[in-house]
Order: C-alpha cells, then structure tokens, then sequence
C-alpha cells in the first residue's frame, strides 16, 4: 500500500513509519467514517478479507495486480460490504518453464532532520530570562544564579549552579537521595535508531499446457526509528491449477500461510518521542543505585523514555494466518462458464503488554499486565454460472448469476493482573 500512495487518482492511502502499522485507504472519502468503519473490502484471489484487516499480511512479491473498484456499478456484486470501495488483488501463476527466483533488499530509514531540545545549559538560561519576565525569583531547587544586580534583573547573572544537592565528592545531584547527578541527556537521541527494513523471497515458478505452478516463502524484517521496534513477518505461498478433459475442467487452489511477531514498542512509539521531548535533559538515563533515573522536584513528572522503550522490547505480540481457497471452473460448452469456490480467512492474535512498574525519580508506579487472544474465521463460499454470447459480430452479451454465503466467527479473551512477586518477563 505504500507502493500505490499517490498512484491511484482520488485514493487517498496513508502510512507511517511504524513497522507492521495498518493503512488507511479512503476509496471514497469518508464514507462511513462518522460511524467507525472507513476501510474498504479487500478481496484476494476471490476471497474476502476479515473486516478490520489489511494487505500489511501479505508479501508484495506475490501480487500479480490490484484493481480498485471504486462506481458503484463495479461494486455492485460486493453488496454493502462495498459501500467504502473494493480493493481487487490477484497473486501470482505459474507462468513458463521452472524458474527459481531470489529477491533481496535491504533498505534503511532516519529522520529528515535531527530534533534537538534544549540542553542543560539552555534550560538554565530559559529558565532564568521566563522567570525575571514572570516577575518572579530565578532560584529554585534545580538552578542556584549569581546575578549581576540585585535584585536579579534583566541584566542577567555571571554563574550559575545546578543541582540542588551537592555530594561527598562534590558533585551535584537533583535529588536528595544524591543518586542521580546532574546530567546532560540527549532523549531524542536515547530512544531512536537508524531503521534497517530487510525483505528476501525465495519464489519457485513452473507452467505446463495443463498445469500451472507458483510457490514463495518470505521474510520481513522491518526495524523502526524508535529503539527495539520491530516487525517480523514469515509467509507461505503454493497456488496452482490443472486443466482435465481438454481445457474443459480446470481445478485449483491458493493458499498462503503467515505468521507476524511485533513487540509493544510499535504501539508505544509515538508516547515514546513525546516523553523524549519533555523529559529535561538534566534528568540521567540510570540512576547510581542502578536503577532508572527519573522526575524530581522541579521537573516534570511522567515515565522517562529509555524506560518505556526498554519495558515494551521483550512483549511479542503473535498474529497467524490461513487464507485460500479451492476452486473448480466447468465449461460444458462455449461460452458456458460455471464457477465454484470455497474458501477461508482464518486468524489467531496474541497480544501481551507488560508494564513493570517500579520507582523512577519521585514516580512510583505499580506493574500491571495485560494479554488478550482473538480468534477470527470466516468461510466463504461462492457459486457463479456465467454465460457470454457474441451475434452479429458486434453484439456481447454476458449474463452472470450467482450465490455467495459468508460464515463469519470471532472471539475475543482478555485478561489483567498486577502485583507480581518478580519483574521478571520470564517470571510474568
């Protein structure tokens, strides 16, 4: 869907840097938007997609072509499941003499631009000038000045001393406890990376006058630009079809297999960059007990980055897939084409988001675990007789009638629980 972002006049598609994200897809405006549901119907060699569910399960490799369906003519046959638009895929065939064929890329992402927040040393001065503007005295329990009038005034100060607290050895700290010192943290630049994005499809071709063969296996491995997010995706591809009594039965199927594995710093990435934009930079990342540093008087009080990107690396969230179908196609005479199809969308997600708790600074906060497990499946089956009829050379005539049955089933467990005797994620 990236691939197709300002290809399609009049679609509007939007993505983000996050690996494994969904993408919204407006066919025709915002549609039902008001009322939740904006995205349209997705139909893969023939079958519908489960609702809520986009391409982002499927290997790019092994799409043949994508057709958008957006008049209602040409949607018609969907029903009210079109009303947001159609998306048409068709994934690959066999096609010429055994081929093997290996695709690799490697591909990075970063920022445009650095972003970079006031140092300690800013702070300071800022703190200062908004302060006597304020009307307001400069110390405070963070920033001791020596100012150059008295009272302090506009004409500034000649020294400044941060960190309220001073040790044995004469360092600073921001805290009485004198375990974290005063420091000079770069957030942004804590908690983001250079983003490597890995794709390798392994794709095995072969066609005959009778028979049609293609089968894949890929891997992707989509880093993000926020420390530890990332998205692993395994997919499994066999479609073929066999013609029997001279072209006049043709027997076939398509079959994909899928499996996603993303950790919680997907999800937590946009908290993660704000945190790392409001956290001052005199606050450490650790702590001289050996634990995270954290909020203290003076400063703002919220979960420091590094922790929250450290927290979400290790919780997995699995998603697996079964999509395909079996289909049979008989033509008894010319232009008489009957169609038979039954097919699946078959999913599993685990989810798992654990939150250790834990003192930060002057935060205390308690651990708290969350998982859930859903379960989705449909079966589709669709039975068409199609009839197309040529008089007079320039007259077509094609009559189509059908029959589609769709049984869907869902469900959905959740569970919480929180004070656990260890923080441990192999003990939760």
């Amino acid at each position: 869907m990236q691939a197709l972002q300002g290809e399609i006049p009049g679609v509007q598609i939007n993505t983000d840097g996050n690996p494994g994200a969904g993408t919204s897809v407006l066919i025709r405006g915002q549609g039902l938007g008001p009322l939740g549901f904006n995205a349209p119907l997705y139909i893969v060699d023939g079958v519908p997609l489960n609702v809520n569910t986009g391409l982002e399960e499927l290997n790019p490799d092994d799409i043949a072509s994508i057709q958008v369906l957006r008049d209602a003519a040409s949607a018609s046959i969907y029903g009210a499941r079109a009303a947001n638009g159609v998306i048409v895929i068709t994934t690959k065939k066999g096609t010429g003499h055994m081929e093997l064929t290996v695709t690799a890329r490697e591909s990075y992402q970063d920022y445009q631009s650095d972003i970079t927040p006031l140092n300690t040393a800013q702070r300071a001065q800022v703190w200062y000038t908004a302060s006597i503007n304020a009307g307001l005295p400069p110390n405070n329990s963070l920033y001791s000045y020596t100012c150059k009038s008295n009272p302090c005034g506009a004409s500034g100060y000649s020294n400044v001393v941060i960190g309220g607290f001073v040790g044995p050895n004469g360092q600073r700290y921001i805290d009485p406890g004198l375990t974290q010192p005063v420091s000079d943290t770069n957030w942004f630049n804590a908690v983001t990376q250079q983003a490597k994005i890995k794709e390798t499809t392994v794709a095995l071709s072969n066609a005959t006058d009778d028979s049609h063969f293609y089968s894949s296996f890929g891997f992707h491995d989509a880093q993000g630009v926020v420390d530890f997010s990332e998205m692993k995706r395994t997919t499994f591809r066999i479609n073929s079809d066999h013609s029997l009594y001279d072209g006049k039965l043709t027997l076939g199927e398509n079959l994909l297999l899928q499996q996603e594995l993303q950790n919680q710093d997907n999800a937590n990435a946009a908290g993660i960059l704000n945190q790392a934009l409001e956290t001052q930079s005199i606050i450490p990342i650790y702590n001289t007990a050996g634990g995270y540093g954290g909020p203290a008087a003076g400063t703002t009080d919220h979960n420091q980055p590094v922790y929250l990107d450290q927290s979400g690396r290790y919780d997995v969230s699995k998603f697996n897939k079964v999509l395909g179908n079996i289909y049979g196609d008989l033509k008894p005479i010319d232009g008489l084409t009957i169609h038979s199809s039954v097919g699946t969308d078959y999913s599993q997600q685990y989810y798992r988001n654990y939150f250790p708790g834990g003192q930060q600074g002057n935060v205390l906060q308690a651990d708290n675990l969350n998982t859930s497990y859903v379960y989705t499946e449909s079966q589709t089956v669709t039975d068409t007789i199609d009839y197309k009829r040529t008089l007079w050379t320039h007259n077509n005539f094609d009559f189509l009638i059908g029959y589609e049955n769709i049984d869907y089933t869902t469900e959905n467990f959740n569970a919480s629980g929180s004070g656990f005797a260890s923080p441990a994620q192999t003990f939760t």
